[in-house]
């Protein structure tokens, strides 16, 4: 496995190429990324059955093995999301306010990418799809790290993905833009560790999961962190309950 750093490296290189690219641009490379996963969803689900597999050998909650598993409707809709994420309004280059100063001195506010995104999230394989299609859409390159049962759908949504990237006409040698999605197969919590520290090369990491993985990830990054919630759960009592 290739070091975390030389990961966000790769990332962070291609990151300043991505951010100088046109909407037209972006939304082509996340066509071409939904065609290619439209073209392997056997592959796909043959990798995902795997890790189903070995969750049931576990013996997972089957509703943790239900967020895990994909069908052939599930990634219809992963693949709709991502078209309809290169639909979206790109707001990269918005002026948010601009104002003369006294001494003539003209300043504005735009919106810019923001660089290298880290996503670290559990079960959910859909999430590997759609944080590296916001992650595009925005300019941003992205270092995912998934949770270990979702090892090999991941693995495979990523190699697609970036195979994706490759066969896009906005491809250069020089860009890397094929390095514009990284992915960390090490199972370690180790590796968490080290990507959370990488504060020289990470711009924001972004916790996806339960409580105690976020509390983990905004106790140990020297990262920034935008903190999600874990869910919001209320219990309704009807009237008439015997409580």
């Amino acid at each position: 496995m290739q070091s975390i750093r030389f990961l966000a490296e790769k990332a962070r290189n291609a990151s300043t190429h991505l951010a100088l690219l046109s909407s037209d641009a972006k939304n082509e490379l996340l066509q071409a990324i939904a065609k290619k996963l439209e073209e392997n969803i056997p592959a796909i689900l043959q990798e995902n059955a795997k890790d189903i597999a070995a969750a049931h050998k576990k013996n997972l909650a089957e509703g943790l093995i239900d967020r895990l598993q994909l069908d052939q409707k599930r990634m219809e809709g992963i693949i709709s999301d991502l078209k309809k994420v290169a639909q979206l309004k790109d707001y990269v280059g918005d002026v948010l306010e601009s104002r003369e100063l006294s001494n003539e001195l003209f300043i504005k506010r735009i919106r810019v990418p923001i660089g290298v995104v880290g996503m670290i999230y559990e079960a959910r394989p859909n999430v590997t799809v759609d944080a590296s299609a916001l992650c595009l859409k925005s300019g941003n390159a992205v270092i995912l790290k998934g949770g270990s049962d979702a090892l090999r759908s991941n693995q495979i949504l990523v190699k697609l993905i970036r195979e994706g990237l490759q066969e896009s006409s906005f491809l250069t040698p020089e860009s890397g833009l094929s390095e514009s999605v990284q992915f960390i197969d090490s199972t370690d919590r180790s590796a968490t560790l080290e990507l959370l520290k990488l504060h020289d090369l990470v711009d924001v990491i972004i916790p996806r999961g339960s409580k105690s993985l976020i509390d983990f990830v905004r106790e140990n990054s020297t990262v920034p962190v935008i903190e999600t919630g874990a869910s919001v759960v209320h219990t309704y009592i009807h009237e008439d309950a015997d409580i």
